[in-house]
């Protein structure tokens, strides 16, 4: 792969963390490369043998640059407490997240960099990514294309994942550290999303509006979350429940792992309910701005009842009329905003294939 290193410094130090556990070669390889050919230099790649397999330990003991350090677990450990274990080694300013089949554009450091340079607030920060497949692009996109607020952003982490993808991030190093943030160790899965739901109660979370980083989807054939990554996500979910509602029965629980499925869970009085306890207690906690926290939850209700395949939804909610009127309020605020950035995205996914149609011709 040709180097596009163009010595480009003045950030500082940027230590960029990859596990690699039973490794691909060739990906390990072109993802090392897209990291070392980066235009930003200055730089560490601090690569965390996490049982790698024979061929992949055989490439990462050939490697010669003097910016790769190389951890060796004991065994292997998982993900969390190898990038623990790459945090703790970390010499950077900043530290990058970057996966061992994932791709890294190479100017992705550059413009993380000038851009949490130029918003000082911000400290942790992601990307678009693009999809690949056996190594070519697929036309799909990943990430945050909607710009929140940060209260926003920690109203929709307390309740659900958001698409922050983990290998396009980049932190300041000074904000994990005077935090005392780390990834937990117990979640085998869906680390990433418990780390942003800790994250953001600290500090500012944001996302570039470019693609920076392609994102190996393997062969394509993913059903969907495995049962590990739904437990480990709702995990994080009742870890922000518990803020509110410490005192949460096992019904409330599910109730609240469900809330933003377009079917329904339980009877639609006990929802409601939920609905009610969650803005009562944030107005007594003040956890997050009343006001947003509850058109947000409204909203999400309105959408609900819309898609609903049960129609009786419907009319048991005409029953609700206070309730039905708080989500026509929050559906009429949110919905123009949630068209605009939807029109935003698919205009960028239908500008990306283009631009992969005209790389394809040329």
């Amino acid at each position: 792969m040709k180097s596009n290193n163009c010595n480009k410094t003045g950030y500082g130090l940027v230590s960029v963390i990859m596990s690699v556990y039973n490794a691909d070669p060739d990906l390990l390889k072109r993802s090392v490369d897209s990291i070392l050919n980066q235009t930003y230099s200055d730089i560490e790649l601090i690569l965390i043998n996490d049982g790698a397999g024979e061929k992949g330990e055989e490439y990462i003991k050939s490697l010669k640059d003097k910016r790769v350090h190389v951890l060796v677990n004991p065994r292997n450990m998982g993900l969390a407490f190898s990038l623990n274990r790459g945090i703790k080694a970390a010499h950077g300013t900043y530290i990058a997240r970057m996966d061992a089949d994932d791709y890294a554009l190479p100017e992705r450091l550059s413009e993380q960099l000038s851009y949490m340079e130029e918003h000082k607030n911000i400290d942790v920060l992601a990307c678009i990514t693009a999809d690949i497949c056996e190594g070519k692009l697929t036309g799909k996109l990943g990430g945050l294309y909607k710009k929140f607020n940060n209260e926003d952003m920690r109203i929709q982490f307390s309740l659900s994942p958001m698409p922050f993808p983990h290998p396009s991030v980049i932190f300041r190093t000074d904000f994990l550290k005077s935090n005392n943030l780390a990834y937990d160790e117990e979640y085998e899965r869906a680390q990433d999303y418990n780390m942003w739901a800790r994250c953001i109660e600290h500090g500012t979370l944001d996302s570039i509006q470019r693609v920076l980083l392609y994102y190996d989807i393997g062969n394509g054939q993913g059903n969907g979350p495995s049962d590990k990554q739904i437990y480990y996500s709702n995990k994080t979910k009742l870890m922000c429940l518990e803020r509110l509602l410490p005192d949460a029965d096992e019904e409330i629980k599910n109730l609240y792992i469900h809330m933003r499925d377009m079917e329904m869970t339980g009877s639609v009085e006990d929802n409601i309910s939920l609905v009610y306890q969650l803005i009562n207690a944030n107005r007594q906690k003040r956890l997050y701005d009343p006001v947003r926290y509850s058109r947000i939850l409204y909203f999400w209700w309105a959408r609900k009842v819309l898609y609903a395949s049960n129609r009786q939804y419907l009319f048991v909610f005409l029953k609700k009329p206070a309730f039905v009127i708080n989500m026509i309020k929050a559906f009429m605020c949110e919905m123009p905003w949630h068209v605009q950035q939807r029109l935003y995205e698919r205009k960028s996914t239908d500008d990306f294939k283009r631009m992969i149609s005209n790389e394809e011709k040329a």
